[in-house]
Order: structure tokens, then C-alpha cells, then sequence
């Protein structure tokens, strides 16, 4: 047993071990990547593989290094003897991440490794800086090195299928020279202290780190929580599930229903994945803790065999490590309540066969609940620093004409996220380059009422670029990278700052155009919402297009994938589950954490079933019914009765309030669609007794007019009669509401009312009715054409 202030001391000390380790490496390094955006990570190991002790470098270098002093562990050892490798499926994560692994002996005993992992800026392959946006082996990708002794002549072996040989030796060397000062640092700690001691001390650190850890998780409320988010591709995107089961003082993180490992490069090795889970979870826990792997003993972390994070050799992985890391970490946080940063690393190469320059570009990162999020900034799985200007310029044949925050990038909220970069190169002479990068397409999300940060972008002398890129970049021309802002957090203080907001920065799709879905997107538009629209008939569609500032999309997926809010307003409950979840849905083309707004009539019962299978693919609903008619829908008069979270009702309100005069919060999702049948229910039965009065008093030849203008003056008036006795007596049966789908929204409210134990006899008579003017074949005609079947059973017409 140590006691606290010594194992302080000795914990500082081991600390101190690292950070000189990682001085040594940056400043001997040759290349830029190395020594100027300081891509490299140190760290110290018990004799058991056990990570004692980290610098704090590159989270996604440390979280993983574990795994490749493990693929070493079995070897014959000797002072002296160092190890390289950068096999993803044998201790590695990516190619260019290149690990050495030296042991530590004292008095003839292996005490410890000192282990250095930096990113190289090349490693061959056929893709200058061995970051490819296209390759889908490893072959593609460069040299794989498994674990092998590192001298003098494997560095001349390894460097010569290199690019720039000279400078991979003088990286290699670095690393090696980084080693021997842990190694000379830790014997001095052994002779200073003891073997019994420094041993004692490494298990110690250890199990502080655990019980910090498992005190932290204890604090958090027991249960499952779930996340999801996507990767953007070169074709589609790929689907990140998480379920973060908390019990007691341990974490289990479940990615099952992660996407298959794909064809392409985003695929990560387990040991990334796991690297990913711990760097989030120390940043909800206790940054603090000392970084070791006793901190990670609470956390089981689940990826299936085969998926997109667990991926089998020989799947391509150079993305995995940069952009899949960073979606791993916001999902974790995401789960947790957190509002997400940029979530990409911005990965650009640029080079030939004489040249190479490679880095990450910081962003926007996510504001915490008491503070903005910073600007301009890698804090996430990267934590590099960037390539200065002045070093840029003098080493490769490029110029920066621009290099400046991108103002105005992180998402509104109480508080903001930060700010992403633009950061514009100009070629001096031809270069190749290759853009790998994420949040082009879906934004970075805010949490607790706050908005997205800005998506990024990539563009060639102004024209946009996809998400991963390769090219030719001739001399003279520009390329520019917008990269993304971090997600708010909490609701902004004034409510007209957050609607001109919304307005400005949400894009919003509508689903349905018929008498009243081309109204309520007719309004939309008219307050300046970014609109996309479908319809089953593309013809009006088109139309609304032409006649309105709106975008066209030819599938509800193609429509959701241009929109952060989607609404929906069709006829009944299998149109609408075919439009949110069918084939081409709405379901099929939605980014994480869209809100589904379903404005039609389809019963609480549908709703909740709806509403649960998009929950489980990431998305949320809000059932949002309204009542009123065209004319109402015209002129933005309707009452609006939505039922869902108060977080969505609260980011669908602007809308809502653009189509709406009323606009009511009924409760939990499906409420709003009860509040809406037990109101049509109401309507329709209140018109069926309106036409009998009006029958009643032409039987006793009673004025009607006389009728009418008492009733509509005192207790009963009512909105039926204002709208539907002059129709009736005229019978002008132009469709307002149609019958039939008046008969449906009844049926509804028996249906769950007779469910709930609550039959409503008065709206079982009115079905009646309705059904007996179905027959009549007055389905399409206006609801007032009831009064036929009233009518004829009262043998007499209303004039």
C-alpha cells in the first residue's frame, strides 16, 4: 500500500514520463505533421499490456494504443528491442498511424513498455499521403507493417517503399529517440523508488482510476439510453446505433444495429471503436481521472463481428479511424444529452511524388449546458493542432488567401455552439488531392432546445465538392474548406430571436399537397421557410413549385434528406406510414434526429406504433392534427392540437405557428390525434343536429332564416352552423372537408373511445348517417351533404 500524497507523487511523476516522451518526438520529428500539427501520441505501459499512464495527445492514437502493445505482448523481449507495426487488424488503427513499442528493463527484470504512436505523412500506396477517399482494401491504402523488430535496417526497408524516404527516417528515428527517453526515465524511477514500489504504484493508478470512474457512473440514473447517427459516404450513408445501458457503476455501450462494414474506407477495427467509447465517456465523467486503462475497466463496449465498427480484414479502414472515431464520440455523448461538435476531422492531402502535405482543419465544437462551445478548434478525437501558415508556405508550393473563422456557424441557443474555419489554399504547382470529411450533409446537433451547427463544405474555385473527393488541383486554382459549427445548447432566451432563427437556418419539408397540404405549405413558404415539397401526383407538385419559393423532390426520402423538419398531410394511416416508413420514406433519406411532423387524421393507436419504429431509426415524431377548413388553412387560422415531447413541440412551434392561430400542446404523442377525432366526432355530430333543427323547423314551416339568426345569436351557435346551414339549405356540397374523410376521423374516435371503455352514442348515430351518404356515393362532397340522408328520412327538402 502507498500512501496518497506518494502515490501523487509518483502519479505526477509517470505522467511527467509521458510528456517528455511526446517533447522528444515533436521536436525531433522532420515533418510538419508531426512537428508542427503535433499528429503523435506517447504513453507508458505495466508489463502486463495494462496502459499506466498517457500524455494527453491524440485521443484516438491512446484509447487504441493498448491493442497494438498486446499484438506484442507473446515476443521474446530484450533491452534494446523495439517494436513497429501499423497493422489495423494486429494493434493498429489506420495505416499512416504508425506505433513503436520499446520494453523497460531493470536489473535484467521487464519492468514496463514506453510505447510512441505518430500519424506519418506517408506510407505509400497509390495515393500520395496514403489518405485515400476511394479505396476499399488495405492495399489501397500502403504499406501494412505487422508487428516486426525495429533497427536500423527495417527503418531503410519500410522507408524506402515510402514517399519521402529521408523524412519517414527521420519520423521513425524520432519515435525511437521519444522511447529511449521513457525508457532512461523509468529506470531512474525504479532505481529512485524500488521494483516493489513501482510496481505497487502502476496497480495503484490503476485501481484509482477505476474507482474514480465507477464513482461517476454510480451518479448517473440507471436505464438504457439510445442514439443514432450516419456516416456520409460516397454513395447513401451508414447507420450508427447505440443503446448506453447504465447499472450501478458500470457502462455498457451496445452497437448493435450498426451498418454492415462497407466497401469503402470508413469501416473501423474494434480497438477505434473502443478508443472512440473512452474518450467520450471521460469527457461525462471526470477529465480529470488519470488517463490509464483502470479508468476504462467500468465500460463493456459491444460491436458485432463484421459491422461497421468491428470490421474483418481486409476491409479498408484509413476513414474509420478519422471520421467514424468522431462519430462513435458524438453518438456516446449524444446519448447522454450532449450537444455535438463538428464531428469530422476535415482530413485534406495534397501532394505528388516529390511533396506531401497532410491535415485535419478544426470546427465548431458543442456547447456545453453552462457555457459556448469553443471555435475553430480540434478538442474531439483529433486534438492536433493546425498547420501555421508560415510553415505551410514554406515548406509546400501552396498559399493561404484565407484562413478565418466562420462566423455565425454554431448553432443558436441559451448557449452557443462554436464557430467552424475557412480555410482556402491556392496550388503553386499541380498537386493531387483527396478530401475526406463528414457533416456535409447532416448537421451537427444541438441538445436541449438548441439548434444545429452549420453543415460544411467543400468547394473548387467555388463549385461545391463532395463529402470524400480525390482530384487534380492545377496551379492557381483554390480549394476552400468550410468546415462545420457545434450544436447549442438549451433554448435561446427571446422566443423572436429563436423563430427568425428557425426560419433562417431549419430546412423544411411538406408531404402532401391536396386542399388542405397545399395551403399550409402555401403559408410556410410565405413566411420564408427553405421548402421542399412531394406529392403522389408530381403535377402538383410542380404547380405549387412554380406558383411558390420551393424545391421539388421527386420521393418522401429525397425530400427528407434535404430537410431537418418534415411534415406530412395525407389521407389516413397507411398513407402515412408507407410515406414515413415505406420504401423511399421518409425513413430512407432522414439524417439522425429529424422531427417527423404528421399533420393528417390517423388515430392515437397508428400514431404511437409510427412513433416507435422512428424512434428506433433515430428519428422523432410529433402528431400535430388540425381542425379548421380551406378557407382557415388559406388565411393561417387553423387549430393546430399536437401531441409529442415538449422539446419537439417547442422546435416545430414556428412552423406550426405559420399555419396555425390556436396552436394547443395536448400532451404525449398521440394525444393530439384523440384531442383531433374527439373534436371531428363533435363537428360532424354538431352539423347532423344543425340539419335536423333545420328540417324540424321547415316541417313546422318555420322561417328559417328567423332559425338561423336566433341560433347563431345565442346558445346555440356554433361553427357548424355558421358553415354548413347555408350550405346545406343551398346544397352546395363544394368540398371544404370531405364526407369521407370526415366518416373516417368518427370511426377513429369510437374505435379508441370504445378501446378505452368510453363509447360515444351520439357520435355512433352520426356514423350512421355518414355511412348511408357514402352509400349515396357523396364521399367526395363536402361533409354538409349529410343532410340528403337526413332528408330522406325525413321526407321533405330544406329550400
Amino acid at each position: 500500500m502507498i500512501d496518497p500524497v506518494a502515490l501523487q507523487v509518483l502519479t505526477g511523476a509517470m505522467h511527467a514520463v509521458c510528456e517528455e516522451m511526446g517533447a522528444v518526438l515533436i521536436r525531433s520529428a522532420h515533418s510538419a505533421n508531426i512537428k508542427e500539427r503535433r499528429d503523435a501520441s506517447t504513453a507508458m505501459f505495466a508489463p502486463d499490456g495494462e496502459m499506466v499512464m498517457q500524455a494527453e495527445h491524440i485521443p484516438v492514437h491512446l484509447g487504441s494504443m493498448p491493442a497494438a502493445v498486446a499484438a506484442v505482448l507473446g515476443e521474446q523481449h530484450a533491452p534494446g528491442h523495439s517494436w513497429i507495426l501499423n497493422d489495423p487488424y494486429a494493434g493498429g488503427t489506420h495505416l499512416p498511424d504508425i506505433t513503436v513499442i520499446t520494453p523497460v528493463f531493470a536489473g535484467g527484470e521487464l519492468i514496463a513498455f514506453a510505447a510512441s504512436r505518430a500519424h506519418h505523412a506517408d506510407v505509400g500506396g497509390p495515393t500520395p499521403g496514403s489518405m485515400p477517399a476511394d479505396s476499399s482494401t488495405l492495399a489501397d491504402e500502403g504499406v501494412v507493417i505487422s508487428p516486426r523488430v525495429l533497427d536500423e535496417a527495417a527503418i531503410a526497408e519500410l522507408s524506402a517503399m515510402m514517399r519521402q524516404p529521408d523524412q519517414r527516417r527521420g519520423d521513425l528515428r524520432a519515435q525511437l529517440a521519444a522511447n529511449r527517453a521513457g525508457v532512461r526515465r523509468l529506470q531512474e524511477l525504479h532505481d529512485r523508488v524500488g521494483a516493489a514500489t513501482l510496481r505497487t504504484a502502476f496497480a495503484e493508478v490503476l485501481d484509482y482510476a477505476e474507482r474514480r470512474t465507477r464513482a461517476c457512473l454510480a451518479a448517473l440514473p440507471d436505464g438504457t439510453r439510445t442514439a443514432h447517427d450516419v456516416l456520409e459516404p460516397r454513395h447513401g450513408q451508414l447507420r450508427i446505433a447505440l443503446e448506453a445501458t447504465v447499472r450501478g457503476d458500470s457502462l455498457r455501450l451496445d452497437f448493435s444495429g450498426t451498418s454492415a462494414q462497407h466497401d469503402g474506407n470508413l469501416n473501423c477495427p474494434l480497438a477505434v471503436t473502443r478508443s472512440a467509447c473512452y474518450f467520450a465517456i471521460r469527457v461525462l465523467t471526470d477529465p480529470e481521472i488519470p488517463p490509464s486503462a483502470g479508468a476504462y475497466r467500468p465500460i463493456e463496449v459491444h460491436a458485432p463481428k463484421g459491422c461497421l465498427l468491428n470490421a474483418r480484414s481486409p476491409a479498408a479502414v484509413v476513414g474509420g479511424n478519422v471520421e467514424t472515431s468522431s462519430r462513435i464520440a458524438d453518438v456516446v455523448m449524444g446519448a447522454f444529452g450532449r450537444a455535438l461538435g463538428q464531428g469530422t476531422m476535415n482530413n485534406l492531402t495534397l501532394g505528388s511524388e516529390e511533396v506531401v502535405y497532410y491535415e485535419t482543419i478544426g470546427g465548431g465544437q458543442g456547447a456545453c449546458p453552462d457555457a459556448d462551445g469553443p471555435s475553430g478548434v480540434h478538442v474531439a478525437m483529433s486534438n492536433t493542432l493546425n498547420t501555421p501558415v508560415e510553415a505551410l508556405e514554406l515548406e509546400f508550393p501552396l498559399r493561404v488567401t484565407e484562413y478565418s473563422l466562420r462566423r455565425g456557424s454554431g448553432g443558436e441557443g441559451r448557449f452557443r455552439g462554436g464557430d467552424g474555419v475557412i480555410r482556402e489554399l491556392e496550388a503553386l504547382e499541380s498537386l493531387r488531392y483527396s478530401l475526406m470529411t463528414e457533416r456535409r450533409r447532416h448537421r451537427p446537433l444541438g441538445a436541449a432546445g438548441g439548434r444545429p451547427g452549420a453543415a460544411g463544405a467543400n468547394l473548387l474555385d467555388g463549385e461545391p465538392l463532395p463529402p470524400k473527393a480525390t482530384g487534380e488541383l492545377r496551379p492557381g486554382q483554390r480549394l476552400r474548406i468550410e468546415t462545420p459549427g457545434g450544436g447549442g445548447h438549451g433554448r435561446p432566451t427571446s422566443d423572436s430571436d429563436w423563430r427568425n432563427d428557425w426560419i433562417v437556418s431549419e430546412r423544411v419539408a411538406f408531404l402532401g399537397l391536396g386542399i388542405m397540404g397545399s395551403r399550409m405549405a402555401a403559408n410556410l413558404a410565405r413566411a420564408g421557410f427553405a421548402l421542399t415539397v412531394w406529392n403522389r401526383t408530381p403535377e402538383k407538385a410542380e404547380r405549387f413549385c412554380a406558383d411558390h419559393e420551393a424545391e421539388l423532390a421527386t420521393t418522401p426520402a429525397e425530400a427528407a434528406a434535404a430537410a431537418e423538419v418534415v411534415f406530412t398531410m395525407v389521407v389516413d394511416g397507411a398513407q402515412v406510414e408507407q410515406v414515413l416508413l415505406g420504401s423511399g420514406g421518409v425513413a430512407d433519406g432522414a439524417g439522425p434526429g429529424v422531427l417527423c411532423v404528421d399533420c393528417s387524421t390517423i388515430g392515437p393507436t397508428a400514431t404511437r406504433a409510427i412513433g416507435a419504429t422512428l424512434h428506433e431509426r433515430g428519428l422523432r415524431l410529433l402528431d400535430a392534427p388540425v381542425t379548421g377548413s380551406a378557407p382557415r388553412a388559406e388565411d393561417g387560422t387553423l387549430t393546430i392540437m399536437a401531441g409529442g415531447e415538449e422539446s419537439d413541440f417547442q422546435r416545430a412551434r414556428p412552423a406550426l405557428e405559420a399555419m396555425g392561430k390556436l396552436i394547443v400542446h395536448a400532451g404525449p404523442l398521440g394525444n393530439g390525434q384523440m384531442v383531433k377525432v374527439i373534436n371531428n366526432a363533435v363537428a360532424a355530430t354538431n352539423a347532423a343536429v344543425v340539419g335536423q333543427a333545420m328540417l324540424v323547423a321547415a316541417r313546422a314551416d318555420v322561417d328559417l332564416d328567423a332559425l338561423t339568426t336566433v341560433m347563431g345569436a345565442g346558445s346555440g351557435g356554433s361553427t357548424m352552423l355558421d358553415l354548413k346551414a347555408g350550405a346545406m339549405r343551398a346544397h352546395d356540397y363544394s368540398t371544404l372537408f370531405k364526407l369521407a374523410h370526415m366518416l373516417k376521423d368518427v370511426r377513429l374516435c369510437l374505435d379508441e373511445g370504445e378501446a378505452a371503455g368510453a363509447p360515444f352514442e351520439f357520435a355512433a348515430m352520426t356514423r350512421e348517417i355518414l355511412n348511408a351518404a357514402m352509400g349515396r356515393g357523396l364521399g367526395e362532397a363536402d361533409f354538409a351533404a349529410l343532410i340528403e340522408v337526413l332528408e330522406g328520412t325525413a321526407g321533405i327538402k330544406l329550400h
